[in-house]
């Protein structure tokens, strides 16, 4: 049970990494 809530929480955070470093340069190209 342990492995499998430890590749949930690896899996959710690369899904938030990956959508912040996804709306980071969007936002900054829109900001200049």
């Amino acid at each position: 049970m342990s492995k499998v809530l430890h590749m949930q929480k690896v899996a959710v955070s690369e899904a938030i990494i990956s959508t912040t470093t996804g709306l980071f340069p969007v936002k900054l190209s829109k900001t200049q």
